[in-house]
């Protein structure tokens, strides 16, 4: 036992039986605050994704300067140029994209790849963020040859809902850069402070040999200080204090659009063990046509959240 704990314990014995019968209750009450913010922040989080996608087939802003650059790359504007905003709805959007060359083509896969490069790049270097990606569309699969597209309709509606998708949920990460950092931090302080107590000593888990030959049953978890630091540094594991808070996926569909998936963390399973969270689905709701949706679409176990997000 370390000297945090034992201390810990010894002021609680000294308190007579309350105190004693207290001791999982204040771990409860501080464990449970943290869960609270988890749903509050998660929500926030949604709110934030969703003032930055289409309202049904109603274009945003994103999506009118997107088909705007579209439409000077594929020639139909020249540069300086802009429809007005009145001129493109999801009628007009769906012939732009119908009717573009293999210029405004490749813009949109260019602007979808340029927003998940930026989302990777912050995953990667931020504590408890989790992304996995399958590669990225190459604009080589987007061409044109005697006048034939390489793409179907369906295709095209796909990689523009992408770029949609991708740069909302850009944006929410950057509108919410300190929330999740706070979160984060106050789930490692949490972790720290039930591990270490007070302590400022070494901290050491020690484990049941597996047989009379096993000599590997001592973990050295360092001080309150490194221990604090090497969570801050990187992804790591499954216990209170590494879990990601939230996560990104982009797979390849033949090569020419991506299925995007991004997890929020919400809480936790009923016995507190493991989080639980949201899996946020970003796609088109037609097949054929302009039109957007983003919505939690289910809960994700951490075993289900680990596959989809490649920890």
């Amino acid at each position: 036992m370390n000297e945090g704990l034992l201390s810990w314990a010894m002021d609680k014995i000294a308190g007579g039986l309350a105190a004693i019968k207290s001791i999982s209750l204040d771990w409860f009450a501080k464990i449970s605050e943290y869960y609270n913010k988890l749903k509050d922040w998660a929500m926030g989080l949604f709110v934030t994704y969703n003032k930055y996608m289409p309202s049904g087939t109603t274009p945003n802003a994103y999506q009118i300067a997107l088909i705007n650059q579209v439409l000077v790359e594929d020639g139909r504007l020249k540069h300086g140029q802009l429809l007005n905003e009145a001129r493109i709805d999801s009628k007009s959007i769906n012939h732009y994209l119908n009717t573009t060359n293999q210029d405004g083509a490749q813009k949109i896969v260019k602007d979808v790849n340029a927003g998940i490069a930026t989302i990777k790049k912050s995953f990667s270097r931020d504590n408890l963020r989790a992304y996995s990606g399958g590669g990225l569309v190459s604009t080589s699969s987007w061409t044109q040859k005697k006048g034939k597209n390489s793409w179907t309709k369906n295709e095209i509606i796909k990689i523009f809902a992408n770029a949609t998708a991708v740069n909302a949920f850009q944006r929410m990460i950057a509108d919410k850069e300190n929330d999740i950092k706070l979160l984060v931090e106050e789930q490692i302080d949490l972790a720290r402070e039930i591990y270490f107590g007070k302590t400022q000593l070494p901290l050491f888990k020690v484990y049941g040999a597996k047989s009379d030959t096993d000599t590997d049953t001592v973990e050295r978890l360092g001080t309150a200080k490194e221990w604090t630091g090497t969570k801050l540094k990187g992804l790591t594991g499954d216990t209170l204090g590494n879990w990601p808070v939230i996560g990104f996926s982009t797979t390849l569909q033949k090569s020419m659009y991506y299925n995007i998936s991004g997890g929020l963390i919400v809480g936790t399973a009923k016995d507190g063990a493991e989080p639980v969270y949201v899996l946020l689905a970003m796609r088109t709701n037609r097949a054929d046509a302009f039109s957007f949706v983003a919505e939690a679409s289910g809960k994700l176990t951490f075993d289900r959240f680990k596959t989809m997000f490649g920890l």
